[in-house]
């Protein structure tokens, strides 16, 4: 029974450190193309990286709430 235990406690520990790693890929994948751009248009990157993430979580399939892309 304990092995069971320990078994499902590595199982759940690995899928939440898993869960973790591609969130940050998922979240830090446009870095290059905001630092790009935001020296084209002379902006802050953070701010540019902060309000994408506020707006959309980097979902390039979710609009802004004002219907922005």
């Amino acid at each position: 029974m304990k092995r069971l235990v320990v078994i499902i406690l590595t199982l759940l520990i690995l899928a939440l450190v898993g869960l973790y790693f591609f969130d940050q890929y998922w979240i830090h994948r446009y870095d290059s193309l905001i630092a790009r751009e935001a020296s084209r248009y002379h902006v802050d990157p953070d701010l540019v990286w902060s309000i994408v993430y506020e707006e959309t979580y980097f979902c390039p399939w979710k609009n802004g709430r004002n219907g922005e892309l």
